[in-house]
């Protein structure tokens, strides 16, 4: 069986299927579950094969393009046109094209953009074939369910411990960085006598992974960012306006160091992809301050499948499980440490990572 490391994913011969692998690469992509195919072949679709919510919530239509040669700018301004008419009206448009990356036609569909933004009308973007097919393969079940005689290459022996640690750790802790800082500096914090210092040890962690993960000129930026969140969080400020300014700059820094994390993501897939989602999911869990928060259905389910994906032994599994049990049905104010008991079980699996060759 071919590995995806080996060749080059061909595109459909079927309109029909294209439209099917652009909706679950997108869904992937903008983690919009509801984006709905339009009307079937035959019918007035308006310009729009595929239409819901991407990413930032904006109301969106994709026009699938299954074309072998070229892709002329004529022919997406005909579909925006038609996409104007498409009811309830769209906040954004894009051309999904089987072909390759192309620079000439990326400017254009920029060009068009820009001047359809100063006319307050909605914006349009392009997606090729590699920009579909790197959302689809950051899904092994929805990768399989388009292409199940190609198999994903997780097995990498380029992988390693440390990084799948680091996507575990930064997720965890750097996704959350805002909440951890109102829980040791906020009103909570200081009724539970929580250690300021407790910062730096944060920082630290964030900045580790930072290096291990990010090419030097990304790290450094990542690292000066935090090393200015942890002066800027333990400033002794005693006047009320300095210290609110502090607190809005803190924010801000906090902000754009999420923002660079959340990026990572983008660039993930295999079991990479599986520590850093375990990260966003438990680090989010592990930061909910009532102590009796149900966890979401689905993320129960969620997080049996990553740890499945990560390679983990039936063994594992069971206890991860039996921990969820334990918090969904236990009234004690015990069951506000599971959160964090199970991401240590992930600690535990990927420290005894090993790859066969």
């Amino acid at each position: 069986m071919p590995t995806l490391s080996s060749m080059r994913i061909p595109p459909p011969k079927s309109w029909e299927e294209f439209e099917q692998i652009t909706q679950s690469a997108l869904r992937i992509k903008w983690d919009s579950p509801n984006l709905q195919r339009h009307g079937r072949q035959g019918q007035s679709q308006a310009g729009v094969d595929i239409y819901g919510e991407d990413n930032l919530g904006r109301f969106v239509g994709i026009q699938c393009k299954n074309v072998k040669s070229e892709l002329r700018i004529s022919t997406a301004s005909e579909e925006l046109s038609k996409a104007e008419q498409f009811e309830p009206p769209l906040s954004a448009f894009y051309i999904a094209t089987t072909l390759s990356n192309d620079v000439v036609l990326q400017r254009e569909v920029r060009l068009l953009s820009v001047e359809r933004i100063k006319t307050e009308t909605f914006p349009i973007g392009v997606f090729f074939w590699e920009d579909i097919i790197q959302e689809l393969i950051k899904n092994p079940q929805d990768f399989n369910k388009h292409y199940p005689d190609i198999k994903l290459n997780t097995q990498d022996p380029r992988i390693s411990g440390p990084q799948l640690l680091c996507n575990l750790d930064i997720a965890f802790f750097g996704l959350q960085i805002q909440e951890y800082i109102q829980l040791i500096f906020g009103e909570i914090g200081v009724m539970a006598g929580e250690d300021p210092i407790q910062i730096r040890g944060l920082g630290s962690t964030i900045k580790n992974c930072a290096s291990v993960l990010l090419a030097n000129e990304e790290a450094d930026d990542m690292n000066q960012k935090v090393d200015n969140l942890v002066s800027l969080a333990l400033k002794d400020c005693t006047n009320e306006e300095s210290s609110k300014s502090r607190w809005s700059d803190v924010n801000k820094l906090s902000t754009l160091i999420i923002q660079d994390i959340s990026d990572l993501e983008y660039r993930l897939t295999g079991v990479f992809l599986a520590a850093f989602r375990l990260g966003v999911i438990l680090g989010k869990w592990n930061t909910i301050v009532e102590a009796y928060a149900k966890l979401p259905e689905d993320d129960n389910e969620t997080i049996i499948d990553l740890f499945s994906a990560l390679n983990a032994s039936e063994q594992t599994k069971v206890k991860v499980g039996e921990a969820l049990v334990e918090y969904n049905s236990s009234e004690k104010i015990s069951k506000i440490h599971i959160p964090n008991r199970i991401y240590n079980y992930a600690r535990r699996l990927i420290l005894n990572w090993e790859i066969s060759a």
